[in-house]
């Protein structure tokens, strides 16, 4: 009986470079799931950064650093625009992005969804050193590393009012930053409250965290008080 002979790409050497390939992908199915999952105000956690480190390039050229937990069980709250535009005759205009009604296809409106939802993550609440606590003033590190996030989140912001005013055609433009929480389970059995329902929709606050709060990288200060992004 004559022996098959052996392909190349079975030699130790071939069998060693699959192996590697085969390890850094599920490398990356892992790290970026526990890179997002361990997530706090203060960023990730170390251990789970320095896991994903070496394979986040890979996670973002395949296109593997999704937002997990927003397809999860309980996704939480989803955040939105609502942007108002008056023009020089005093009528005004109000609209919510994204809007399923007025975003069609379903992926134009899929698509608004996301650059609400990456504006949100990308949020830093306004540096004010009068309002911070001894302790975080001394810090160079981190008041540098708000300066540089809030400096990105007003730069994306502006970004897209000065889109809407081109769109708008010079238009005063008025943009708002709403969170839409979901139902919770006592509200849909007793009141029967639906997922549109307007006490849902909760303006997020754009001013500096409480004095009692250090800062929180990324997170939203509060709720309930109006927040305009006007130029």
């Amino acid at each position: 009986m004559a022996l098959v002979p052996k392909s190349k790409l079975q030699s130790p050497g071939w069998r060693f470079v699959f192996s590697c390939l085969i390890i850094g992908h599920l490398w990356a199915i892992v790290a970026r799931p526990l890179d997002f999952a361990t997530q706090g105000p203060n960023g990730s956690s170390p251990a789970s950064g320095a896991f994903y480190a070496p394979i986040r390039s890979y996670a973002e050229f395949a296109y593997m650093n999704h937002g997990y937990a927003f397809f999860a069980p309980d996704p939480g709250p989803s955040h939105l625009l609502r942007v108002t535009v008056r023009n020089g005759n005093g009528d005004s205009k109000t609209m919510l992005y994204p809007d399923r009604e007025e975003q069609w296809p379903r992926l134009l409106y899929h698509r608004h969804f996301m650059l609400t939802e990456f504006l949100h993550t990308l949020y830093q609440a306004p540096l004010q050193f009068s309002e911070l606590p001894d302790e975080v003033r001394g810090d160079v590190a981190m008041i540098e590393d708000w300066k540089m996030r809030r400096n990105r989140f007003e730069a994306i912001r502006d970004s897209m009012l000065r889109h809407l005013r081109v769109v708008y055609e010079g238009a005063n433009v008025v943009m708002q930053r709403i969170e839409h929480r979901l139902v919770g389970l006592p509200e849909f059995l007793g009141e029967r409250v639906r997922l549109n329902d307007s006490r849902l929709y909760v303006e997020l606050l754009d001013g500096p965290p409480p004095t009692s709060e250090l800062p929180r990288f990324g997170q939203p200060p509060g709720v309930g008080v109006r927040a305009e992004s006007q130029r």
